[in-house]
This record gives structure tokens, C-alpha cells and sequence, in this order.
């Protein structure tokens, strides 16, 4: 599962009627409907602006409505694409300025469904796995071999602090992690050893 990172935004004109999709990263539902009313109020003139939010890891929140758009048209289209791409904890607006063509039923999932698509396309993510927090510490000397072995791995990201040691903060996904202490082990010729190891389940943007 991931979630997007910032806010998006993203215009589209079909047939002289405006689409416009407004997407932001949420952690409750309380955040999705302020940002849902956000919308709502500035675009109060739209013909539409159709609501879409999920919340949770497994989509226990989910909200939409087509705001007077014909059942199954809008809200649905969108939320298709989003649990297609396994995108969690999100809400979006998608407003629409109505242009004066009727797009029929198969136009308007089209419309709505693909203005989400474009603005997912500028999208970064953050996904949800298992990872593994340790620390560990090496004599200055070690500290540009270690910097670059690192800098080599993919899926991890690590800090560095400078003290008597040098104190490396790693967060590596737990499915990489042994290899990772392998690599570690050799590199340092049996002079690694953790100070501190945590696991847990969340987001980071590796």
C-alpha cells in the first residue's frame, strides 16, 4: 500500500467542460472532509465537485458522493483508480465546470476517472512496509567506507552523527535487512555491532 506525499493539482478540458483535481495526503477523516469543505468553498460556483476520501490501512474509511452527477459517473471511477493503484489514506475533489456538451454516462467515468490518472502521473509515494531501525557506530577512519556502501544500497535511508564515533542511523526495509547485516559484517571485518535495532510496521519515503 502508499500514500502520496503532497498535494496535487491538475486541469483537464473535455468538450469545454473543465475538470479539476485536487488531491492531498490525510491521516483522518477529520483532515478529509476539512479538505473536502476547503474545495468545496472555493469552487462554490462549480457545477460539480465531486468528494472522494479513504482513510486507514485497509480502506476502513471510505466516503464519496457524486454531488448531482449521474449514479456511478464520478465518485466511483475515482475511487476504482485509487484502490487500482493501492493508494491509501487520501482525499481528493475533483470539480468540474460543466462546458455545455453532455458528455453522456461513458464520457463523464472517462473524464473523471482519467483526470485522476494524469494527476497521479506527477505523484510521489510513500509505502507502507515492515522496517527495521538500528544504529551502530564506527571509528572515523571507517566512516567514508561505510558512507559509500551505503550510499549503494537501495530501499534504506541513513543519518550520520558526528561525536566521538561516527553514529549511523539506518531505516532499511526488514526484507533487505539481513543482507544489509551481511554486507555490514564483512565490510567491517566483524566490527559491526547495533546499539539499538527497532521494528515496526509504517511510511517512509525511501
Amino acid at each position: 500500500m502508499k500514500k502520496i506525499l503532497t498535494e496535487l493539482e491538475h486541469e483537464i478540458v473535455i468538450k469545454k467542460s473543465k475538470f479539476i483535481c485536487y488531491m492531498k495526503p490525510v491521516d483522518t477523516e477529520d483532515e478529509a472532509k476539512e479538505f473536502v469543505q476547503k474545495i468545496k468553498k472555493t469552487h462554490y460556483k462549480a457545477t460539480h465537485n465531486v468528494p472522494v476520501y479513504t482513510v486507514g490501512e485497509n480502506y476502513e474509511i471510505i466516503k464519496y458522493s457524486d454531488d448531482g452527477e449521474p449514479s456511478g459517473t464520478s465518485a466511483k471511477p475515482i475511487f476504482s483508480v485509487i484502490q487500482g493503484k493501492n493508494i491509501i489514506n487520501i482525499a481528493i475533489v475533483v470539480t468540474r465546470y460543466f462546458g455545455g456538451i453532455k458528455l453522456g454516462t461513458g464520457g463523464l467515468a472517462r473524464a473523471y476517472s482519467g483526470v485522476v490518472l494524469e494527476t497521479l502521473e506527477n505523484a510521489e509515494f510513500t509505502e507502507l512496509y515492515d522496517y527495521v531501525n538500528i544504529k551502530f557506530s564506527v571509528d572515523y577512519n571507517k566512516k567514508d567506507l561505510v558512507d559509500y556502501e551505503l550510499s549503494s544500497m537501495s530501499d534504506l535511508v541513513y543519518n550520520i552523527d558526528y561525536a566521538e564515533l561516527v553514529n549511523f542511523d539506518v531505516t532499511v526495509k526488514k526484507v533487505n535487512y539481513e543482507n544489509f547485516k551481511v554486507r555490514l559484517v564483512e565490510l567491517l571485518q566483524g566490527g559491526y555491532c547495533e546499539s539499538y535495532h527497532n521494528e515496526y510496521y509504517g511510511f517512509i519515503n525511501i
